[in-house]
């Protein structure tokens, strides 16, 4: 079942059968699971989704979010840094 907001939209319109492109989507998934999500994995979800729909949309859609997920990582390792214990020394120092 798609969400109403893909119902009437060409954008996410699907060229292959939903049951098709349901199967490959489970098949990334347990790639992903074995593989782990790295670049490639991503590379094989964009081709899926040029191919399977009618429109780019959905490939562009997927990058932003990839985007978007990496930028907020990055930000919560930056503010995990800022918030570590500092040190009471200088670690660069020779004792003597």
């Amino acid at each position: 079942m798609t969400e109403p907001i893909f119902d009437d939209n060409p954008d996410y319109a699907l060229r292959w059968p939903p049951e098709l492109f349901a199967r490959e989507v489970e098949l990334l998934v347990e790639s992903g699971s074995e593989r782990g999500m790295g670049s490639s994995w991503q590379s094989e979800v964009e081709t899926l989704l040029l191919l399977a729909f009618e429109s780019s949309a959905p490939a562009g859609d997927f990058k932003k979010t990839l985007k978007t997920h990496a930028q907020q990582e990055a930000r919560t390792r930056a503010n995990r840094a800022a918030r570590a214990p500092k040190p009471d020394y200088i670690v660069d120092e020779e004792p003597f």
